[in-house]
C-alpha cells in the first residue's frame, strides 16, 4: 500500500462568485475606506507642518525687547499655541515680559512649562534661566539660586538657552551666585604654595 498525499481542495469559480456577492460591497468599501482615511491623515498633517513652518518664521521675526512684542505673541499663541511651536512662544512671551519688568507674568507664564512633557530640554532650560533672572529682579535670591542650579545641572543647553535668549554675556548677581551660597567657612581653599 503506497501513501498518496491528499490534494489540496480547490477553489471553484462558482464559490469565489458567491463570496465577492455576498461580501464584495463590504471588503471594497473598507478598502476605500482606510485609504480615504490615510489620504485624509497626510493632507492633515502637510498642513500642519506648513501652519508650523509658517509661525516658526513670524515667531523669529519678534524681537522681545519691542514694545509690540506682547501683542504679536499673543496672536500667535493662540494660533499655534496648541502646536509644536507653542512652547517657543511661551519663552519669547516671557522674555518680552521680563524686559518690561513684569517678572510675576514671567513666572505665570513658564509656569506649565516644566511638566510639560512636549518641551524640549533647550526650551526647559531657557524657562528656567528666565525664572532664575526674573526671581533675581525680584530679590527673591533662594529661589533665583535654586533655579541656576537646575540649569546647570541640566548643563547641556546653558549655552544655547544663553543664545536663544540672547544674553550670553549675562552673569548671575553676586549675591544670587551658586558660590555664593556656600559659606566662606566652608569654601574650598586655594592650596598654599611652597615658599
Amino acid at each position: 500500500m503506497t501513501w498518496k498525499p491528499k490534494k489540496p481542495d480547490t477553489i471553484d469559480a462558482t464559490s469565489l462568485e458567491m463570496f465577492w456577492e455576498k461580501w464584495g460591497t463590504w471588503i471594497s468599501g473598507a478598502v476605500a475606506l482606510v485609504l480615504a482615511g490615510v489620504l485624509v491623515y497626510v493632507l492633515i498633517q502637510r498642513w500642519y507642518d506648513s501652519q508650523a513652518a509658517k509661525g516658526r518664521g513670524e515667531l523669529e521675526n519678534i524681537r522681545a525687547e519691542d514694545p509690540t512684542a506682547k501683542m504679536h505673541l499673543a496672536r500667535l499663541a493662540r494660533d499655534y499655541g496648541s502646536t509644536p511651536l507653542g512652547p517657543a512662544i511661551q519663552i519669547k512671551l516671557a522674555e518680552a515680559l521680563y524686559h518690561e519688568g513684569d517678572y510675576a507674568g514671567v513666572e505665570k507664564t513658564l509656569a506649565g512649562l516644566r511638566g510639560n512633557a512636549a518641551v524640549t530640554p533647550l526650551n526647559r532650560a531657557a524657562a528656567d534661566l528666565l525664572l532664575a533672572y526674573a526671581a533675581e529682579e525680584q530679590g527673591n535670591v533662594e529661589e533665583a539660586r535654586a533655579r541656576y542650579k537646575v540649569v546647570e545641572d541640566d548643563g547641556l543647553y546653558i549655552d544655547e538657552a544663553k543664545h536663544m535668549l540672547g544674553v550670553l554675556d549675562r552673569k548671575p548677581k553676586a549675591s544670587v551666585s551658586p558660590a555664593a551660597a556656600v559659606p566662606a567657612s566652608e569654601a574650598p581653599k586655594a592650596p598654599e604654595t611652597p615658599k
